[in-house]
């Protein structure tokens, strides 16, 4: 993440997509392939300097999140 923040230009936005991670809900297969939930990657993300703008929400997706952070 260092890395990747340190190369983006202040105003820059970083979209993350990927798969809901709930334990209970979330098929067998994604929790054995996934590494963290979304909360996980939010903070990461946030702790390498970015702010989070905004979780987008799209109709008909269900195993998915979208997080949009922003640089400085």
């Amino acid at each position: 993440m260092a890395s990747l923040v340190k190369a983006m230009k202040p105003g820059a936005i970083l979209v993350v997509v990927d798969f809901e991670r709930i334990e209970g809900v979330t098929a067998d297969w994604i929790m054995g392939h996934v590494r963290a939930g979304k909360e996980v990657f939010r903070k990461e993300i946030e702790d390498a300097g970015l702010t989070l703008v905004e979780e987008v929400k799209i109709d008909g997706v269900k195993e998915n999140y979208v997080l949009k952070f922003r640089k400085g």
